[in-house]
């Protein structure tokens, strides 16, 4: 498969992860954000999925969540971090909180050697970073970071920051190109 775009630090194919990655190989460590909603939900219907009610009838880009394919994402990485991973059923693995306060805000599964709660403040886009790159740090020996839900590109971001390779992989192309644009923000420290 052709990539969306490539250069010397990254890869990001616009493409559903089930499609692309078989082609892939392995990969040191999968970071991601597990979709909450089917691609192309309405807002409508996401409403309804977060108060337990069925979707209402609406085509989508996939047309469920990708299990399969964060299955798959997984099974090709040597470590994993999934956040917000409640609405998949993952291997056996470790629970990791992000508090604030001693309140909950994300949980992500793992399976490498982490504390188990990262202490800061809300999720502004400044802490979003230091988080993806706080898990970034937990693995040194991961060379290169497979996104397979990219959206656009928070993670790409920070493993660039940390001069990690990056592979990234979104359905949505206008997402795919939002990232792109994010790329000279590498350059931030």
């Amino acid at each position: 498969m052709v990539p969306y775009y490539q250069d010397d630090c990254c890869t990001i194919y616009n493409a559903n992860c089930e499609d692309v990655l078989p082609s892939l190989g392995r990969f040191n460590l999968l970071l991601t954000e597990a979709p909450q909603y089917p691609p192309g939900l309405s807002d409508h219907n996401k409403a309804r999925m977060d108060a337990g009610l069925k979707v209402a009838g609406q085509s989508t880009l996939a047309g469920s969540l990708p299990e399969a394919g964060l299955q798959l994402a997984i099974q090709s990485c040597d470590n994993a971090i999934v956040w917000h991973p409640d609405r998949f059923k993952l291997p056996n693995g470790k629970k990791l909180d992000w508090t604030c306060h001693k309140q909950q805000i994300a949980t992500a599964w793992h399976n490498i050697v982490a504390p188990k709660a990262m202490m800061w403040g809300p999720l502004t886009e400044t802490e979003r970073q230091r988080l993806f790159i706080q898990c970034i740090d937990f693995t040194p020996q991961a060379n290169t970071i497979l996104d397979p839900f990219m959206a656009t590109g928070d993670i790409l971001i920070a493993a660039l920051r940390r001069q990690r390779k990056f592979v990234g992989i979104e359905i949505d192309q206008q997402r795919c190109e939002q990232a792109v644009k994010r790329i000279p923000e590498r350059k931030k420290t």
